[in-house]
Parts: structure tokens; C-alpha cells; sequence
């Protein structure tokens, strides 16, 4: 039944997941903050070693790209796709992040696989938004979005912006 693998989206989702026995309490809380907040904060679960070959694999990769690829005035590259099918060790940063696979897999209620990535070098400067309508599936809404920052992120160099419970919002109809 598609309802129940979107278990997730229902207005009882909170309730759905305090019957469940078998979610260890920090896998419980993240969850909760989605189910309530729309995201949740899982900090410095990636070892800073793999982050620090992650930086240093995108180095080579920018080297080589450069003169395929044109950079930005800053010398920066704005926004890659499926950056992690070039740089393969970026995947490093989705299978090791264990707490965020064990929140996707309670969410999913199946394992969670890494599907699509976006890299941005520098911040995106996106207006708030959506992804929905750009990130899609069939079955609907069996995706989630995770970023992983590879440096400090504040105002100065593009700092994620949330709008707290906008998940509960009603779509537009496409």
C-alpha cells in the first residue's frame, strides 16, 4: 500500500512512530524533528578525515575540469550534478553518515539509497523554495534531501536557510 510506505507524510505520523519498539532514541529524536520541524540537525557524524579527502578529491576534479568546464568570476563552480559519479569518494559522505541512513531507512521503512547529488562550491544563493517540484519519484515523495557542509557554513559563505515546518504547507496542484 503506497499510503503506508508515506507513513511519513500523514497528519498521525508522530503517533505512527511512537508505536514503534524498534528505533534506538537518537534515530527517535531525528525523526521526530522531520516528522515535526521538516529536518532535523545530525552534527559531526562524518569523520574529518574522509571529509578532508572528499576537499581534496574535488581539487583534482576542479584541476582537471577546468578547462573543460568554465568557472564563475570567483573561480568557483556554482552547481555540479551527480557530482559523486566523478569524485567517488564522495559517496563516502552518505554510506558512512550511519545516523542519517538509520533515519532514512525509518522514514523509508527500507534502505535508503543515494540517488542524485548537487555540489555547490560556493553557496547557491537560492531563494527559499520547495524541492518537490524539482525532485520528484513514482512513487511520490519517496526521496529525501540531506546536506553535508565540508566547511563551516555561516551568512558570509551560504549557510542553509529552513523555514521551520514549511513541509506542512500545502503544495500547489502541479
Amino acid at each position: 500500500n503506497e499510503l503506508d510506505s508515506l507513513w511519513y507524510m500523514q497528519p498521525n505520523a508522530v503517533q505512527i512512530l511512537d508505536e514503534r519498539s524498534d528505533i534506538d532514541s537518537k534515530t527517535m529524536h531525528y525523526v521526530k524533528d522531520i516528522l515535526t520541524k521538516g529536518y532535523c540537525v545530525i552534527p559531526s557524524v562524518i569523520p574529518d578525515a574522509i571529509t578532508q579527502e572528499c576537499i581534496n578529491k574535488y581539487q583534482v576534479f576542479k584541476q582537471m575540469a577546468m578547462s573543460k568546464v568554465p568557472l564563475d568570476e570567483a573561480e568557483k563552480y556554482r552547481r555540479i550534478v551527480n557530482l559523486h559519479c566523478a569524485v567517488p569518494e564522495l559517496s563516502d559522505l552518505f554510506v558512512t553518515n550511519e545516523p542519517a541512513l538509520k533515519v532514512l531507512d525509518t522514514l523509508f521503512q527500507s534502505e535508503a539509497i543515494l540517488y542524485t547529488s548537487l555540489f555547490f562550491e560556493i553557496g547557491s544563493a537560492q531563494v527559499l523554495h520547495r524541492d518537490t517540484p524539482y525532485f520528484w519519484t513514482k512513487p511520490a515523495y519517496h526521496y529525501f534531501g540531506m546536506w553535508v557542509a565540508l566547511e563551516q557554513a555561516d551568512d558570509e559563505n551560504g549557510a542553509l536557510e529552513i523555514l521551520e515546518g514549511s513541509h506542512l504547507i500545502k503544495e500547489e496542484d502541479r
